[in-house]
């Protein structure tokens, strides 16, 4: 039975139902909420939603990352609604004959019920994410996409009203967005994972690993999912620059609890949190002493907790596959000791490990399971570094949005008030300034970003050391300091009771991103100085890049 136009009804409140066949997928750009699935049952990311799935459910699937898909199952007792008090009369009756339908019965597919989903903060990441670009052209992450499609099937109508823009199957001859791909051989990994009794000593404790950009975080994203449907997993987060569930530079260890749906920056701060380290730098070799130490201290708090012991691990490693990055994997995988290494390979050998990981498995891990998956897609007329006109190739982009998502879903930058905190009762880790400390290491705080973290020991120590490791308990912006009253101003999520017990700020070269200053920037205004009349090489803050610029200051000579 294949999707048509006529599986689609509008229903009342801009909500649309849907009879999604059985084995059919839907794929969506954008986001939409799923208020009621009213038969059978739904898989979004290997994570299985049905009647008592907690609704409403919202799937985030942005553009530059891979498009998520609806896939519809069937539900071993034949579950169908007989609960329709949230929907109004005429509804109710749409709702019912669909149900009853001889064609769209609960013996051929899901129905599910779809709305439009309101989240403001990703309209204001849009808007602030064009001031990470130089050309500040706004990058529609999220809403309707009109393409054409050769055989259209979704109506536009249905689009529309959703802001969403689906890709059905056999609508495009040639897709050229890119889409989910799933490895069936992930099932081996669920499999043996759902094999270890924790009762008997026994636990899954799963460490991907692979080279940058081969698809480990969407492996384990996929196993998570499958692995919650047993009970709470624990995610181990050990790579910096691409952090699943707090900011880039940290390093964390989170409590799930229901599924993971879309990319890293849309559930941040989702689960429990029960451990965070913040780095400093998503640089390792800038920071490989206290990279070292912060896995350490990682192993030593999680041996020392019965409750997390006893639940599936999901280790999430770098992408550094040379070098250093390897001898850091090697140390990691002696202290967690998992059950299983997954070893994702590229068929560029420039994004493999260029030694065995499998034979130093074999020679230090006892009754550790190694297993090497391909890397899912990887198109074979794509060049290496070739751009598809899809994802996000900057790294820095990517880590501005996830730090903006987190600071306007949190709503820290848009209040208006900022806490007072006396200088002199708080102590101050430097992380960029290791080695030689300033004069007023108050002044290097303006403006940072910082970690909140409660300090022990000697309270007239003022700055600290960068080796000391000191958890991170939350995050904050300082957006002023007055030297002669000797106070801090700082905007946070964290309330005054957990503020109460935060005497550490923590600051490494983490920025705020540029569009908080840059949006209404004027003449006069704090922190921002205006705009040149002629811009060179020589008058703009320098920035790593491998590209020269000179032609784009020449073009914009010629535009004026």
């Amino acid at each position: 039975m294949a999707l048509s136009s006529k599986d689609f009804c509008s229903l009342s409140e801009n909500r649309i139902l849907l009879a999604l066949p059985f084995q059919t997928r839907l794929y969506l750009k954008g986001k939409v909420q799923i208020d009621a699935i009213l038969s059978n049952k739904i898989q979004v990311y290997g994570g299985n939603f049905g009647k008592e799935s907690k609704f409403p459910l919202e799937i985030y699937s942005p553009r530059g990352y891979s498009l998520l898909y609806i896939e519809s199952c069937k539900c071993s007792e034949n579950y169908v609604t007989d609960n329709l008090s949230q929907f109004n009369e005429q509804d109710e009756t749409d709702i019912k004959k669909v149900l009853e339908s001889n064609s769209y019965g609960h013996n051929f597919c899901a129905v599910i019920v779809l709305s439009k989903l309101d989240s403001p903060w990703t309209g204001n990441v849009e808007n602030l994410l064009k001031f990470s670009d130089s050309k500040k052209q706004k990058m529609a992450l999220f809403g309707r996409e009109k393409w054409r499609k050769d055989n259209p099937i979704v109506p536009d109508k249905v689009e529309e009203i959703l802001d969403v823009s689906f890709i059905a199957p056999t609508e495009f001859e040639e897709v050229r967005v890119r889409l989910l791909e799933l490895n069936d051989e992930w099932e081996y990994a669920v499999r043996y994972a759902k094999n270890q009794d924790p009762n008997l000593g026994k636990k899954a404790k799963i460490v991907g690993t692979g080279g940058k950009g081969v698809g480990k975080s969407t492996m384990l994203k996929y196993i998570a999912n499958r692995l919650l449907q047993d009970g709470p997993v624990l995610w181990i987060d050990l790579d910096p620059g691409q952090a699943e569930f707090t900011l880039p530079g940290c390093l964390s260890c989170t409590v799930l609890d229901k599924p993971i749906i879309g990319p890293n920056f849309t559930h941040l701060n989702e689960g429990e949190n029960v451990l965070n380290i913040f780095l400093g730098s998503v640089n390792v070799s800038d920071v490989m002493n206290r990279y070292r130490s912060s896995v350490r201290y990682i192993s030593d708090y999680l041996k020392s907790d019965p409750k997390l012991k006893k639940m599936p691990w999901i280790v999430n490693t770098m992408g550094f596959n040379r070098g250093l990055g390897i001898s850091l994997l090697k140390e990691t995988l002696k202290l967690i000791h998992p059950t299983t290494v997954i070893e994702i390979k590229s068929r560029f050998a420039k994004k493999n490990y260029e030694c065995s990981i499998g034979n130093f498995v074999s020679k230090n891990l006892s009754n550790c399971n190694f297993m090497t998956f391909k890397a899912m897609p990887e198109s074979l007329n794509v060049q290496m570094g070739g751009s598809d006109n899809w994802g996000i190739p900057e790294a820095y982009k990517l880590r501005d949005i996830v730090t903006l998502s987190f600071l306007e879903k949190s709503k820290v930058m848009s209040s208006t008030f900022s806490h007072t905190v006396s200088l002199d009762s708080i102590h101050i880790q430097l992380l960029q300034c290791s080695e030689m400390q300033p004069l007023c290491p108050e002044l290097v705080l303006n403006t940072a970003l910082v970690s909140l973290g409660c300090k022990l020991g000697d309270p007239t120590q003022k700055v600290i050391h960068d080796d000391e490791i000191i958890p991170s308990k939350g995050f904050g912006v300082v957006t002023g300091i007055n030297q002669e009253k000797k106070l801090l101003y700082l905007k946070t999520a964290l309330n005054d009771q957990e503020l109460s017990s935060i005497n550490c700020l923590t600051s490494g070269s983490m920025l705020v991103p540029n569009g908080y200053f840059l949006k209404k920037a004027k003449p006069g205004h704090p922190y921002v100085q205006a705009k040149p009349n002629l811009e060179t090489p020589l008058n703009i803050p320098w920035q790593r890049s491998a590209k020269p610029r000179l032609q784009e200051f020449q073009q914009q000579q010629n535009n004026k």
